[in-house]
């Protein structure tokens, strides 16, 4: 019996995707998000291997998971801890019962990801671990970026880039990515779907020679939607923010805010987004110079028809926010065509803390009269 733990709602949907058809002597296998996992850590020695990985690394373990991981390693059942990162982590190898040569030939199914290698990643383990024989192939290599079919070969102009994680497509958690997407045609614009691990490019390149940067590029966008976290990163030697990573694409950016939350938890919160949420997809796409948009998508627990795992997430849209969002997405397009003379400007006053005094200001002292 082999149970695997994760803080990725993503794996644990990819290994419901895989379940019906692995192997029947691999025996029972469950797996579960970490996230609430705690009235099941009494039962872990019922296990015969435990695999878990962590994003965030050994840190973000809470005390009662990782105090039952070495009650079941004392009760005989093999714990191997993968790190959510491509990096070995020796604190996780710390925790784990198998050799370091086991972990770094499972992570590297784990980074691949998909459907396919999870299910060969339970056979290696049992083959290598529990010694079975049931045999397992190599990691399948799966591109780092791409198109999401079928929106690779619509054509046409108004061209939007739609940016989303790798993880998503690899383990078919697209739902919402094409939710969006269809919301954006209905709009009248052509999205294009790219999914990448990140959009920063790696420290001393040229941005527009970095792969999912470039890819877009070649498609002429009108504007671009992002679903991904901030791509800029802070230049110490300037001491400002370089947000050089979707700037050269010159279209502007847009936000297009993926709550973790549920839907009813959303509308009940006094407000609205969880404060990791405000701070990785306002405050600091920000700094990258992105629109900010609403909260498109809600994740939201999913019947997959499989019993394999307590619960399974995915993320869901709700029509009247794509809609919101693509709308406002559409009229900048638009207002990018028109001549400069037929354009108008707005200035916003806004105060923070509400003060009066504050927006009194006469507009000519902001500017001056014609």
């Amino acid at each position: 019996m082999i149970l695997y733990l994760t803080n990725a709602d993503t794996e644990v949907l990819s290994i419901a995707l895989v379940h019906d058809e692995l192997d029947p002597d691999l025996g029972e296998v469950r797996a579960a998000s970490l996230e609430g996992f705690g009235d099941g850590v009494d039962g872990l020695d019922r296990d015969d291997l435990i695999a878990i990985r962590v994003l965030g690394g050994a840190k973000a373990l809470g005390d009662e998971i990782r105090e039952a991981l070495v009650r079941a390693r004392a009760r005989g059942v093999a714990v191997a801890a993968f790190s959510g990162q491509a990096d070995f982590d020796p604190e996780l190898a710390g925790i784990s019962s198998v050799s370091e040569a086991i972990l770094a030939a499972g992570q590297a199914y784990l980074i691949s990801g998909g459907p396919d290698n999870f299910a060969n990643f339970f056979y290696f383990l049992s083959d290598t671990v529990l010694l079975t024989g049931i045999g397992f192939a190599a990691p399948q290599a799966i591109a780092d970026y791409g198109i999401l079919e079928p929106y690779a070969d619509r054509g046409g102009s108004n061209n939007v880039l739609l940016y989303f994680y790798r993880a998503h497509m690899v383990s078919g958690n697209t739902v919402f990515i094409r939710e969006i997407a269809d919301g954006l045609i209905a709009a009248g614009l052509n999205p294009i779907p790219i999914y990448c691990y990140s959009l920063r490019s790696p420290a001393g390149s040229d941005p527009r020679e970095f792969g999912p940067i470039a890819m877009g590029a070649d498609r002429r966008p009108a504007a671009v939607v992002a679903t991904t976290l901030a791509a800029g990163s802070l230049d110490a030697d300037e001491r400002s923010w370089d947000a050089s990573a979707t700037a050269v694409l010159g279209v502007p950016v847009f936000q297009a805010i993926v709550s973790s939350r549920s839907r009813s938890e959303f509308e009940d919160s006094d407000v609205g987004l969880t404060p990791l949420d405000a701070s990785w997809q306002v405050a600091m796409p920000e700094f990258d110079g992105r629109i900010i948009t609403v909260p498109v998508s809600f994740k939201e627990e999913v019947d997959s028809g499989l019993e394999v795992a307590s619960a399974i997430f995915a993320y869901r849209c709700d029509p009247e926010r794509v809609e919101r969002m693509a709308k406002l997405v559409a009229a900048h397009v638009e207002l990018a065509k028109l001549s400069n003379a037929d354009k108008k400007i707005a200035v916003v006053l806004s105060a923070y803390p509400p003060s009066a005094p504050a927006l009194e200001m006469p507009w000519a002292s902001i500017l001056p009269n014609p």
